[in-house]
C-alpha cells in the first residue's frame, strides 16, 4: 500500500508540474477538448491539433452519483503534436479514478501517426487500490476536407477496442463526424456562427442523443451540453476553452 501511494503521489506531482509549465512557461503552444465527444473521439492520438487549453466538468443527472472533471490541452511544435489530459472520476462512495494521458503525434500534409500512454490509479475507498496502464496507437489521413482516422484503445490487462472516424470540414462553419467502435455508431455535426456553435450527436443502435451550445468571446469558448439515453440515462457538462492562435 505504501508503494502504491508513493507512485500515486509522484505521478500527480509530475502531472501538476507539467501542467503549470505548459500554462505559464509556454502559453502559446497548448490545447483542450471542449466537451465530451462521441465515443471518446479525444482519445485518438493522431487527431487534428488546435492549440488551446481548457477544462470540462461532467455529471450524471440520473442513476448513480457519477461525475468527473478533466483538464487537457494540446499544442504543436512544427510537425510534432502533443496532447495532455488529467481526469478525476467519482461514483457514489464506491469507486474513484485518477487518469493521466499523454499523446504524441507526427503530423504531415496528408497524414498523422501517433501513440498515447495513459496511467490510471483506481481505488475503492477504504478497501483496495490498483494501477493500470493504457497504450493507444493511431493514424489519420487527410484529403481535402476529409479526415479518416483509425486508433486502438485499451488497458494492458484488457482486450483492445478498435475505433474508426470520418470527419468532414467543408468550411469553418460546419463539421460532420461519423465514429464507430463496431458495437455503437455515432453521427455528429456542428454548425458554427460568428458568436457560437451548436453541436449534436446521435448514437445507435442503442439510442442516445446529446446537444451542446458553445459561445465565443474573443479567444475564449464557453460551452454547456446535455445528453439523454444510453448507459447514463441523462447527463450535463460544462466547459471552458481558450484558443491560442
Amino acid at each position: 500500500m505504501k508503494r502504491w501511494w508513493a507512485l500515486f503521489c509522484v505521478r500527480n506531482a509530475f502531472a501538476s508540474i507539467l501542467l503549470v509549465m505548459l500554462l505559464f512557461a509556454s502559453p502559446k503552444s497548448f490545447a483542450l477538448e471542449l466537451f465530451p465527444y462521441a465515443l471518446d473521439y479525444g482519445t485518438n492520438p493522431a487527431k487534428f491539433i488546435e492549440p488551446s487549453f481548457g477544462g470540462v466538468f461532467w455529471m450524471s443527472a440520473g442513476g448513480p452519483d457519477l461525475w468527473w472533471a478533466e483538464t487537457h490541452g494540446e499544442w504543436k511544435i512544427k510537425k510534432l503534436g502533443i496532447h495532455f489530459a488529467e481526469k478525476y472520476l467519482s461514483m457514489d462512495s464506491l469507486y474513484r479514478e485518477n487518469f493521466s494521458n499523454v499523446n504524441v503525434s507526427l503530423q504531415a500534409k496528408y497524414f498523422a501517426v501517433g501513440v498515447g500512454y495513459g496511467f490510471s490509479a483506481d481505488w475503492i475507498p477504504g478497501r483496495e487500490a490498483w494501477l493500470r496502464h493504457q497504450i493507444s496507437p493511431g493514424a489519420s489521413f487527410f484529403w481535402k476536407d476529409f479526415q479518416l482516422s483509425v486508433w486502438g484503445r485499451g488497458y494492458t490487462d484488457e482486450s483492445w477496442t478498435l475505433l474508426n472516424s470520418l470527419e468532414w470540414r467543408p468550411s469553418p462553419h460546419f463539421i460532420a463526424t461519423f465514429i464507430t467502435d463496431y458495437t455503437s455508431f455515432d453521427l455528429g455535426n456542428s454548425l458554427c456562427f460568428e458568436y457560437g456553435c451548436l453541436t449534436s450527436i446521435y448514437r445507435f443502435p442503442s439510442f442516445s442523443f446529446s446537444v451542446a451550445l458553445t459561445l465565443f468571446w474573443g479567444k475564449w469558448e464557453l460551452g454547456g451540453a446535455h445528453g439523454f439515453g444510453g448507459e447514463n440515462q441523462s447527463w450535463h457538462s460544462f466547459s471552458v476553452e481558450k484558443k491560442l492562435f
